[in-house]
């Protein structure tokens, strides 16, 4: 869907000056309206084609992202800032060399991929995932920072609803412009029990659309929980509206991952905010029997999330095991160096497991045309098993950034850490659920990792008084 008589290319430019424009003029700071404009169009997939897959064996490329030309510009910012201003870099931390040596890492095995150039290109779409990552470290500097970004996430959420709401009336995808705009998972059939429509808003597809819940619900319930005594009304109606908008599509998307992600999320969240006094028995008890309601409410309103759970799934799971059962084949083959960035569908031609002669040639033939719906699989099978453990180690890094929790003097930027806490946990446990392939849900993982540690940076420096 694009612009009658304007090129692809150019209706994402216009987009992208209408929000720029529309932004500025309403937090009126360029540096808080960028990083809203960057987390906040995070999910959207529109992006120019800068290095496409187009060999026969599939690479994710190159496609440049809103987010990561912002972040290009806002770390371009922090330069100036740094060797102009402060004259002196920012303190180098020991996950900055964990990350630097994991970047190396994959640049290495692209060098060595089969792939080639597309490989390369598909190192580059990495470390610009990367740069968003610090992009959020470095420029978040004060608290109109993060509130320009909540504000940003939480529009985006908002208007999204209007997205979603066209595309189940219409029952047409409805892409954006300048979308790759996937249309295979649009609908599901339950076999002999009918079909539902799974929309993909602005992520243009249903686990796209469902990861990005799951990065936004657990900020959101945290800010939820705490209550109108730190947060005004009018915020707390704003966040309100988010959540509710937010569990509302993340049912709608029909994602098992994204509910089982977001579940254990929340259920982390209530736990660590009971932990530290955050909220009583009461409330947490209140909050239950809230989120018990919610969801009863949310079956009946949506019947088809019991025939997802119960009844055919087009053979979702069966095709899932035996990506794995085929991806682990590839990795005993290759277990310390991988095959190489990008070129895992080029080794399911040489490596099958088990399970793989089990199905049809049809079918055999529809599982080439993906990946392992598996990021850590897939991580392990191109980057090898010893990358994997680094990858590992620094999401503990990651999940273990706000301790001590003593700094925390301000109780709202406490109860942000936690809400970004279990939201990087709930996307990292979906990422055990899908084909994570270099693009816009491994950039949220990473942003969120990078606004966490921005958030635990600024609780060491804020006074005592409440932030919001």
């Amino acid at each position: 869907m694009v612009m009658v008589g304007v090129s692809p290319t150019k209706s994402v430019a216009m987009v992208a000056v209408v929000l720029c424009g529309c932004v500025f003029l309403w937090l009126r700071h360029y540096r808080a309206s960028l990083l809203a404009l960057t987390f906040g169009l995070v999910p959207m997939d529109m992006s120019k084609a800068v290095f496409p897959p187009l060999e026969l064996y599939y690479s994710p490329g190159l496609y440049l992202y809103a987010p990561q030309a912002l972040s290009i510009v806002l770390l371009g910012m922090a330069f100036v800032r740094w060797f102009m201003v402060t004259k002196r870099l920012p303190k180098f931390e020991p996950i900055d060399g964990l990350v630097a040596v994991f970047l190396t890492w994959v640049w290495i095995s692209a060098i060595g991929s089969p792939q080639g150039a597309l490989a390369l290109a598909t190192a580059l779409a990495y470390t610009l995932i990367v740069a968003a990552y610090y992009a959020a470290v470095v420029s978040v500097r004060e608290m109109r920072d993060v509130r320009a970004i909540l504000f940003g996430v939480g529009a985006i959420v908002l208007l999204q609803l209007i997205w979603v709401a066209l595309q189940v009336v219409t029952k047409q995808p409805l892409g954006l412009p300048g979308s790759k705009n996937e249309t295979s998972a649009f609908m599901v059939n339950f076999g002999g029990a009918g079909e539902a429509i799974r929309p993909g808003g602005f992520a243009g597809h249903p686990n796209g659309l469902a990861h990005h819940m799951v990065m936004v619900i657990p900020v959101a319930l945290s800010f939820a929980l705490l209550g109108f005594r730190f947060i005004s009304a009018r915020v707390m109606a704003f966040v309100w509206a988010v959540l509710l908008v937010a569990a509302v599509m993340l049912v709608q998307t029909l994602s098992r991952g994204g509910w089982l992600s977001a579940g254990i999320a929340g259920l982390v969240l209530f736990a660590v905010m009971t932990r530290l006094g955050a909220i009583s028995g009461r409330r947490l008890a209140g909050a239950v029997l809230m989120s018990i309601a919610a969801l009863m409410l949310l079956v009946a309103i949506f019947p088809q999330t019991i025939l997802r759970l119960t009844e055919s799934d087009d053979r979702s799971l069966e095709g899932r095991m035996v990506l794995n059962d085929q991806a682990m084949a590839i990795i005993e083959g290759n277990p310390l160096k991988g095959v190489g960035l990008g070129a895992y569908n080029r080794s399911t031609y040489a490596y099958n497991g088990p399970l793989y002669a089990t199905v049809s040639e049809d079918f055999q033939k529809q599982l080439r045309t993906v990946v392992v719906h598996n990021g850590y699989l897939l991580m392990a099978a191109e980057l090898g098993i010893p990358a994997l453990l680094l990858f590992f180690v620094i999401l503990i890094k990651f999940l273990r950034t706000p301790w001590p929790l003593n700094r925390f003097k301000d109780p709202v930027l406490l109860t942000l850490a936690m809400g970004l806490l279990a939201s990087l946990l709930g996307q990292a446990i979906y990422f055990s659920s899908d084909n994570y392939y270099v693009d816009q849900r491994v950039a949220m993982l990473w942003m969120t990792a990078g606004l966490l540690r921005a958030v635990t940076r600024l609780a060491s420096e804020a006074p005592s008084e409440p932030a919001a």
